[in-house]
């Protein structure tokens, strides 16, 4: 059903290379990475891409409607999360500008 993920390398050398920082800035040798609304947006659709992935896989011989179900709630709940910790509304970070009349135009 699935194929296996053409990024697998890329995500995982990114993991590594972010834990290396992470002791870098630990030790008191480097500084921490500026995350800016760009880059938290990345870092949040890659989590996401995740996350549907594992909630499917762990649904196996659950009915598709319950799939759509459980994956809306958990959409609903890490955007409440984030907000919660962050003061980012997720849905905020896709959010473009407003269209010609006024209403709002959203990326993806």
């Amino acid at each position: 059903m699935f194929r296996e993920n053409p990024y697998k390398e890329i995500l995982v050398e990114l993991e590594e290379g972010l834990w290396e920082h992470d002791f870098r800035v630990d030790s008191g040798i480097a500084s921490p990475y500026e995350y800016d609304d760009e880059t938290f947006k990345a870092c949040c659709k890659i989590f996401m891409s995740a996350m549907m992935y594992k909630l499917w896989d762990f649904s196996h011989g659950v009915s598709q409607e319950l799939k759509e179900k459980e994956a809306e709630m958990c959409g609903n709940e890490l955007k409440e999360f984030v907000y919660k910790y962050t003061g980012i509304d997720t849905h905020q970070l896709y959010v473009e500008e407003e269209g010609e009349e006024g209403e709002e135009v959203e990326n993806g």
